[in-house]
Order: C-alpha cells, then structure tokens, then sequence
C-alpha cells in the first residue's frame, strides 16, 4: 500500500464547513481569499490543450479524454470531503483547482512547471496547499484499492487542509506527521499483515525512527515510511480513550508545539509515546502467525509435490535394495552350482611302485 505523495508546500481543506470550531475559523478566515484566487485561476492560467470548468466546490482542468475520470470526480468529491472533515475536523479551502493529467508524461509536466520536484513523478496525486491545486495522475488510479479515486483526493485535500495549519504556525509540520494525517484522512488504515510487518521490524530494530524520517522522508513508493507514519497517528487517535488525532489537530491549530500536541493526543512527550507505539508494535508481532499468514495455494501446492518427490524417491530406494538383495541370492547360487557334487570327487589312489 502507501501510496500517495506530496512536495512538502501544498495541503488542501474541507470545503464544507466542518463541525469544529477549527473547519468555521479556518472557511471565515480563508474563503474570500480562496474565491478570488479561483476567479483568478479560471480566467486564465490553464495550459494548452487543457479547458477549466467551475463545478462549484472546485474548479476542474482537463483534456478531452479526461471525461470519465472527469465524471468520477464529481461523483466522489463531496465523499472525500467529508473524509478530510471527519477525519481531521479540518475545512478543505473552498474551490481549490483539480488537474487530471491523462498521461503518466503529461502528470510530470505539469508537476514541473507548478515547481515540484520529478521525485513525485510516480505519485497517484499530489497536492500544492500554496497555491490550491491537486494534480492527478489518472492512469495510476485504481478503484476498488486503496488507490481508489475517493481516498486518492481526500489524502490531498488533507494537504491542503493541513496546508493551511502550516501557514497559521508559521512553519511546516515534520513530513511523517503531515503524510500519517493525510493517510489517516484518507480512510485508510493498516492491515494485519502490515501491522506484523512493522512489528518484525521493531523486533528485528530495523524500523526508521520518527526523527530520522522528519530529516529525510523516503520519495513515493520507497520503504515503509507511509505505512509507519500512518501506524503511529493511528496508536495517537487509540489514546486516551480515543479521539487523540482531534485532539493532535486542535492543538497544532492552537500553534502548540509537535511535543505538546501529541501530549494532547496521547498523554505523553513524543519520545515516550513513540517508544510505547514499537512496545505495542512488539507485543502484536507473531512469529507463527507470520508463517501461518504466509501459507497461500501455491505454498501447499509447493509442500505437496516435494512430498510427492520424498515419497517416490523413498519407493525407489527401497525398491533398488530389494533388487540388490536379489542379485546377491542370485550370485550365490551361481557359486554353489559351480562347485562339483560329492558323488562326483574321486579319491586319488595310491602311488604306483617299481
């Protein structure tokens, strides 16, 4: 799974207004500017080949093959919304721009000329909070996955959402807490195949530590940072009786600091709380029921044509002692025929004499 990335500088908002008092504070305060930046953006700026339509809660820029992602789009926004909303309780900024690039060539062009890196050039989605844009890649969209289209937007409406808490405090947020909320919003979670994994790698210490991927986050597709980051807001929102991510938000809204909002969260000083997520971690991992785990149709196929093998290898050496055991009876009656009969040895007689 991961799966999706962003350059660090753009994160989306709920458009709606959300429940908490941060999604209200968050559209009062940002929605004239959003609008006329929109305005702005739909007057021109679109690339060739490319036409914008206002669909109300955003704008859309597309080519003309892009009209079923177009239409899947439309049917899918408000659902990955309210993912942001429920999620966070963070507003998406109204009207944000939405570029579906219908090639994996044009996905890159794009990115490159709204200056992000082609380390993102692999991505599903990425999200530009600075200047109110998700670029899709079309051709990596999967329904049905976890790179389905809903939960592919809302991860980048959380950018643009979370975006917005960045431009509040004055600075961003470390990559892992960005991307972990981002993924939490999204509506995924970790599986029990993934929790094992990330608790082999803590037994086996070889899982990253916060701090090392807040220095350098893994580009798109690469190791397991998603997945970790994801883990650990998740164990933060179990805390306290749960509803720790609200709480996390609230108080990154407030501007207290990475420590003092996961103390919010969870209780605890961020070192402390990320010790107790790998002794959680630990206590989940089993080593049988990774190998049970592991065990697929192909793996009892596998078992039972190498039992197969034993046995008749097993039929064939005893089969080849049997015949060794009949060649030996046969070669010693050979022996015994090949020595004469008594009735047939003649006793010499007595030397002749003079």
């Amino acid at each position: 799974m991961d799966i999706r990335a962003s350059d660090g500088r753009c994160e989306l908002a709920p458009r709606r207004p959300a429940r908490s008092l941060t999604a209200r504070g968050a559209r009062a305060a940002g929605g004239a500017l959003y609008a006329l930046l929109a305005l702005a953006s739909l007057a021109g700026a679109q690339a060739p080949g490319y036409e914008v339509t206002d669909e109300g809660a955003y704008l859309l820029e597309r080519t003309s093959v892009s009209g079923p992602t177009a239409a899947r789009l439309r049917a899918t926004w408000d659902g990955a919304v309210t993912r942001v909303e429920e999620g966070l309780g963070l507003a998406v900024p109204p009207r944000p721009r939405a570029i579906l690039a219908p090639t994996d060539a044009e996905f890159a062009r794009r990115l490159e000329a709204l200056g992000a890196s082609t380390a993102h050039a692999d991505a599903l989605a990425v999200a530009f909070p600075g200047q109110g844009v998700v670029v899709v890649r079309e051709r990596g969209i999967a329904e049905g996955t976890a790179a389905g289209l809903e939960a592919t937007l809302a991860h980048e409406l959380a950018h643009l959402a979370l975006g917005q808490v960045e431009a509040a405090r004055g600075a961003r947020l470390p990559r892992w807490l960005n991307e972990g909320l981002a993924e939490w919003a999204s509506g995924r979670r970790p599986t029990r195949d993934e929790v094992l994994t990330l608790g082999g790698l803590v037994v086996h210490d070889e899982l990253p530590s916060l701090e090392s991927l807040a220095e350098a986050f893994p580009p798109h597709g690469v190791g397991r940072a998603y997945l970790l980051a994801l883990s650990f807001v998740g164990w933060l929102d179990a805390q306290e009786g749960g509803g720790g991510v609200g709480r996390l938000v609230q108080a990154l809204s407030r501007g207290a600091s990475i420590d003092d909002a996961v103390g919010a969260a969870s209780g605890r000083t961020l070192a402390d709380a990320e010790a107790a997520w790998r002794d959680a971690l630990r206590a989940e991992y089993s080593l049988a029921e990774v190998l049970l785990r592991s065990v697929t149709v192909w793996t009892i196929a596998g078992l039972l044509a190498l039992l197969a093998i034993a046995r008749h290898l097993w039929r064939r050496r005893r089969l080849l002692r049997a015949l060794e055991a009949a060649d030996a009876a046969d070669e010693g009656e050979e022996d015994d025929d090949a020595l004469p009969d008594e009735d047939e040895v003649t006793t010499p007689g007595p030397p002749p004499t003079a």
